[in-house]
């Protein structure tokens, strides 16, 4: 399976880099995003995560190779369905299947739910190479399952009466998910690239005309109740583990 991963991985980083070298149909991942505006989209230079993600995803792939230690039949499995859904969703992306991108992103975050679930801690090495990465790329596809939920209610013209508040809704929405994650343990890796989420829209909506102040204030006192809430959560379980 190792060398079935390493194929995988190397399959998804092409597919993701010619989708905007050629581009796939004729426009690269950025300008496709360009047609379904919203509020929710985070500033371009948030996106230089994926960058991040393909780099821990390598040292996934280098795991096995250098551990004693198997992943299992199943999480391997795992792993290369979040390959094919990665390059599904380019795909039907790019030739603007907004339904079928949409659909594809939620079996995408239920792969990713399901490796969070099973994913192991119990040494170092698992940690940084299997824990970090996966946590990052089950983050950020939370965020990318959010703004592909406000790309499709674009695609299908549904005139918002309220699209600030609804941006706002959509931030809580992000709290959720780090409230659901954080509750039995704590995360930081989660919490700080939702973080990151929303520092990109907070810049996003302070630089562009007309600016939304009220989504820039949302989104700060989420990044504050991330923060205080995953720091809370450590502190207790550090108290908790090591009582005086």
């Amino acid at each position: 399976m190792k060398w079935i991963n390493v194929i995988m991985i190397s399959a998804v980083i092409a597919v993701n880099a010619l989708a905007n070298a050629l581009p796939i149909n004729g426009m690269n991942t950025g300008e496709i995003s360009a047609l379904y505006p919203n509020l929710f989209v985070p500033a371009g230079i948030t996106f230089s995560i994926w960058s991040i993600i393909y780099l821990s995803l390598i040292g996934f792939v280098l795991y096995p190779f250098i551990s004693k230690k198997s992943l299992g039949l199943q999480f391997n499995l795992l792993f290369v369905a979040t390959c094919i859904l990665n390059m599904s969703w380019v795909f039907a992306w790019h030739y603007q299947q907004i339904e079928v991108s949409l659909f594809i992103m939620l079996l995408f975050l239920l792969v990713l739910i399901k490796i969070y679930l099973t994913t192991n801690t119990s040494g170092r090495l698992e940690f940084w190479l299997v824990f970090i990465p996966m946590n990052i790329y089950f983050a950020w596809i939370c965020v990318a399952t959010i703004a592909n939920v406000t790309a499709l209610l674009v695609h299908w013209n549904i005139d918002l009466p309220f699209p600030g508040l609804i941006t706002i809704i959509l931030i809580l929405v992000t709290q959720l998910f780090v409230w659901f994650v954080s509750i039995s343990k704590v995360n930081w890796t989660y919490s700080l690239v939702i973080t990151w989420a929303l520092i990109g829209i907070v810049i996003k909506r302070a630089t562009t005309e007309p600016t939304n102040n009220e989504i820039v204030i949302a989104a700060c006192l989420a990044i504050l109740f991330t923060l205080g809430f995953t720091l809370y959560k450590a502190r207790n379980q550090s108290i908790l583990s090591n009582p005086v």
